[in-house]
């Protein structure tokens, strides 16, 4: 059996690279995400199109925008054009699947899913430019896609081989039980003359005539027991044709779907066809088929972090609605009982009343992908469809070539207009307002290039893994072994005494809360309960004395923290000034952060004679801490953490230094376990 060619991925000690990696909450205690019920939907509509390119700008919005004037569920992309492999989202909540060339805009394949069905996506695995497949979750089996491209006349016979030997090598390794579909552009003209000899393969409504491709495609077919589907209905000849010729005087059909001869009943026979309307300025035809089967769709579970627009809150008027509003809530639940009330229950309610009235006041903040995709240009798209059915006239062809130049035209204008327009902003960002944040976001957003999530990513073994499930376990794992990983070295330097009940107990100050919140940095991500700090410093003196309530609860009345920063900047400007060499030498630990033991770095603050009271504050922060691994919107399994501190805490490079200072006077195996 041929091994599959798939692109390669980086072997890596890890699951993946840093902007492919997914997120890791961390919390005290927390709740693990449950699944809803299933649901089912019937008719399932699947389709292939060869649409030339998606590199064109808009391109992307053009197609969602078409494929909204038809029921559809998955979409199978020839031709896309589009480099690497990845996923990415339209504006509209559809996601996109694609393989493409490393380092060359040349052939592609993807996936188009709609959103209502993106719960059943098991995985998608990019093969190579020309195969891909997706495999999705339904009943009473699941359903396997498979993309393909094949090569062009221009091609020699030996690369055609080639493909469908990999293709038969993907086909292979499919899950038996599964409904296989196959679906592209092959670039094969299977006739009616083929009819005759190959009734199990193909039915009578195709081409006139067969090619060689096309005996090779029925002879592939014919081995896998796999049926033509859009050869089965009698349709007229505009609703059979998949390509047409730029003159519009020559017309094949070169495009089909492939399903199991098993399942051939289920095809709706009359809605498999190709729809001529369908129009994205290529010269290939939309086709489409529907069979009757049901999807499993899992209830969403997924974690979506809220992006409010916290911009309003600059609006003095937004600003104290917001606070007054806030401010009658926390006074209703100050007055339940708070010291009463449990640290968790009143936790939570106070999370609640914090990100209800935010909502209600400020709203969510649903920027767009591509804002310059305006409804003009959308409309512009209609009319060029229109125009599709008169391109066999000259007059016709004339009139659709121009509105599709036009096109292309006013994207690329709408584009430019939107990014001046934002440079504009940018120069009033700092000539002006001397506001370098809002400036420096501006020119990210205009310069950040496209940088999709990779699907798929390495077993410990080196399996390529591409259900999300498998993805989520692994990464899981990683983490896991990553975050309780106990470095080798003495056991007696856990053996200082603990500190006892009888230690200091001093409540933590009102004034001191206010203090840390009022010290907060703006524009910072919120954590697992979605509240920025600009909430925080916008919700009055109620806000100050809920959270005053809760962290003596925590610490049970009475811990406090210290920070030391050490700078060379003194140093540097010494060596500078009076002209002399300065030379720095920089240590970098792999993953130095997530090494440091919790066990030995309480025992090692204690041989330095750091204030019990304060070690038991900062031991409070890690003990019974548990972590869940956040991917592609859903949670894996929680999990204890007896290594890391935590990352963007001010206090964590003071207790690594600590760490390691213990490093270099103890015989512990530290620094090997750092660098590994």
């Amino acid at each position: 059996m041929t091994k599959i060619a798939t692109l390669p991925i980086p072997a890596r000690s890890s699951p993946g690279s840093p902007r492919t990696a997914p997120t890791v909450g961390h919390q005290d205690g927390g709740v693990k995400c449950t699944t809803g019920k299933l649901r089912t939907r019937e008719n399932i509509v699947v389709g292939t199109w060869n649409v030339r390119t998606l590199t064109a700008d808009g391109k992307l919005e053009e197609l969602a925008h078409e494929m909204d004037q038809y029921h559809w569920n998955i979409l199978g992309i020839s031709e896309l054009r589009w480099k690497s492999f990845g996923e990415t989202s339209t504006d509209k909540g559809h996601k996109l699947y694609f393989s493409g060339k490393e380092n060359k805009h040349e052939h592609g394949v993807g996936f188009l899913v709609h959103k209502d069905i993106l719960g059943t996506v098991m995985g998608c695995q990019p093969v190579s430019s020309r195969l891909i497949t997706i495999r999705l979750r339904a009943t009473p089996f699941n359903i396997t896609i498979i993309q393909a491209y094949a090569p062009t006349s221009t091609y020699q016979d030996s690369e055609v081989e080639d493909f469908y030997e990999q293709l038969q090598a993907v086909l292979d390794q499919t899950p038996k039980k599964d409904i296989i579909i196959m679906q592209g552009d092959w670039n094969a003209k299977v006739g009616e003359d083929a009819y005759p000899n190959w009734k199990d393969t193909c039915g009578p409504y195709s081409n006139s005539k067969t090619n060689d491709r096309g005996l090779r495609l029925l002879e592939f077919a014919r081995y896998n027991n796999l049926m033509l589907a859009n050869t089965l209905g009698l349709h007229k000849a505009s609703r059979r044709w998949t390509w047409h010729s730029p003159n519009g005087e020559h017309h094949n059909q070169i495009d089909y779907i492939l399903i199991k001869k098993r399942f051939q009943s289920s095809v709706n026979i009359g809605r498999t066809r190709s729809f001529p309307k369908a129009d994205i300025g290529s010269d290939h035809d939309l086709v489409l088929m529907s069979f009757r089967l049901r999807l499993k769709k899992i209830k969403s579970s997924k974690y979506t972090r809220m992006k409010l627009n916290l911009d309003k809150l600059q609006d003095p008027v937004v600003a104290e609605l917001f606070k007054t509003t806030l401010g009658g809530k926390i006074t209703t639940l100050l007055l339940e009982g708070a010291e009463d009330t449990d640290t968790d229950t009143m936790t939570t309610k106070f999370n609640i009343a914090v990100t209800e009235t935010a909502t209600a006041i400020l709203g969510k903040l649903r920027p767009k992908k591509n804002p310059w995709v305006t409804n003009e240009l959308l409309d512009l798209c209609d009319k060029r469809r229109a125009l599709k059915r008169s391109k066999n006239s000259p007059e016709g062809y004339d009139a659709y070539r121009t509105i599709n130049k036009d096109i292309k035209k006013q994207m690329q204008s709408a584009k430019q207009n939107w990014i001046e327009e934002h440079c504009k902003e940018i120069e009033n960002s700092l000539k002006y307002n001397n506001n370098t944040k809002m400036a420096y976001q501006t020119v990210k957003k205009l310069t950040k290039t496209k940088q999709p999530r990779a699907s798929t990513i390495q077993s410990k073994t080196g399996e390529c893994l591409t259900e999300e499930q498998k993805i989520l376990d692994r990464w899981t794992e990683y983490c896991s072994e990553l975050y309780n990983r106990i470095p080798n070295g003495d056991p007696a330097v856990l053996s200082c005494p603990q500190t006892t009940e009888d230690d200091e107990k001093l409540p933590i100050l009102r004034e001191e809360v206010e203090a840390a919140v009022r010290s907060l940095k703006k524009g910072k991500a919120a954590g697992v309960d979605n509240i920025p700090a600009e909430l925080l410093q916008a919700g009055g003196e109620a806000i100050i004395d809920v959270l005053t309530i809760i962290c003596n609860k925590i610490w049970q009345s009475g811990r406090s923290t210290t920070e030391q920063i050490f700078n060379l900047r003194i140093i540097c400007e010494k060596h500078l000034q009076h002209q002399q060499p300065l030379y720095h030498v920089f240590v970098d630990f792999k993953k130095a952060f997530d090494r440091v033991w919790h066990a030995a770095l309480w025992a090692t603050m204690r041989k330095y004679n750091i204030s019990p009271n304060l070690v038991s504050i900062i031991q409070n922060l890690y003990d019974k801490a548990t972590s869940a691994v956040l991917h592609n919107g859903a949670f894996g399994d929680w999990f204890r953490t007896m290594t890391g501190v935590r990352q963007g805490c001010l206090l964590s490079p003071l207790l690594f230094n600590i760490f390691l200072s213990a490093s270099w006077l103890t015989p512990w195996k530290t620094m090997r376990d750092l660098s590994a």
